[in-house]
């Protein structure tokens, strides 16, 4: 079985009953490498049945392992059966992200701006031009939703703005972005907007 090391992968699998009692049996996985989750769309049944292996990489480290898919019995009895699994490098999705964006905006804050790569976070982002600044971002490779987690930006003494937003990238350029921005002066809240952007690049 194989997988981007920040993607995910299936695999279909037929349980069988071959002999012996027919039962109730119940499947999981051992020797998964780290930050590798699992699951099976049935992971429990009587067989003969037919399952789908769901594995989730998310910032693994590429290379190949060996894992077992363990059945066990309602009565306790446990088989292993061997499995291999390569990670592959992954794609680059902060990159295919990032460019120069415009389009329409529900405030009155500008709705063009520069999205780029930030080199030091994995799947990091800057979104340049959201409201006149530089914010920081994370994007899911999985699923294409970004996140603006919640920073803070100071506008001059006792002022100050705080930042959250979600959006979601649909390639190959379109991208919908909604931010929320609370702005305090000496610790008071004072205004609270929400703007959502629907861009192109």
């Amino acid at each position: 079985m194989k997988a981007a090391a920040n993607l995910s992968d299936t695999l279909i699998l037929e349980v069988k009953h071959l002999s012996g009692n027919q039962e109730n049996i119940t499947l999981s996985v051992e020797g998964l490498p780290d930050n590798v989750s699992y699951e099976f769309s049935n992971a429990t049944g009587i067989p003969t049945f037919s399952t789908i292996f769901i594995v989730s990489a998310k910032h693994a480290a590429p290379g190949a392992y060996s894992i077992n898919i363990v059945v066990t019995t309602a009565s306790g009895k446990k088989n292993n059966f061997p499995c291999n699994l390569t990670l592959e490098e992954s794609f680059d999705c902060a990159s295919i992200v990032a460019g120069y964006f415009s389009g329409s905006s529900d405030c009155s804050f500008s709705s063009s701006f520069n999205i780029y790569k930030n080199g030091g976070v994995v799947d990091g982002l800057t979104i340049d031009g959201i409201d006149g600044n530089a914010l920081g971002a994370s994007i899911d490779c999985n699923t294409n939703e970004i996140t603006i987690h919640e920073q803070t930006v100071i506008d001059g003494p006792g002022w100050k703005s705080v930042y959250t937003g979600k959006g979601k990238f649909t390639p190959p350029s379109i991208l919908t972005l909604s931010v929320k921005r609370e702005r305090y002066q000496n610790e008071t809240l004072l205004e609270t907007k929400n703007c959502t952007y629907t861009v192109t690049k």
